[in-house]
């Protein structure tokens, strides 16, 4: 996948936060991100059954449901494994972060710590595991 266009979802109520993730991704070389932001996990859910992105990076906190919630009903409709999923959050909480794992995201990021490096490591792996789980 790298070089190629990769169809990015971001769920994200703060768009400053959306917009940092944004401008941390187009400094990573080898991937071309075109990107639909959504600020609530009912719209993502509907953007994604209408036309499914090759990644998602969903905020833990939204304004109608939580990311753990959002995970829930994404796997109701679609495969995780082909639909890599990175959740991101301002509370870096233990039991919050093996949850999320467990039920299927493939990477958990605290926002105080996100820098270029962690980003670009976790998204490059989601999109490998994927690539290799549609095959």
């Amino acid at each position: 996948m790298t070089g190629s266009v990769i169809q990015l979802l971001i769920l994200e109520d703060d768009r400053v936060d959306a917009e940092l993730y944004e401008r941390l991704l187009s400094k990573i070389k080898g991937y071309v991100f075109e990107t639909t932001v959504a600020s609530r996990g009912l719209d993502a859910l509907q953007l994604i059954d209408n036309q499914p992105p090759d990644l998602i990076i969903a905020d833990f906190l939204l304004p109608d449901m939580t990311g753990v919630e959002f995970i829930r009903q994404l796997k109701q409709r679609h495969d995780l494994d082909s639909l890599p999923l990175i959740m991101v959050t301002g509370h870096g909480n233990e039991e919050v972060v093996v949850q999320a794992l467990q039920m299927g995201a493939k990477d958990y990021l605290v926002k105080e710590s996100l820098n270029r490096n962690g980003l670009h490591r976790s998204v490059h792996n989601a999109l490998e595991h994927a690539i290799v789980c549609r095959q």
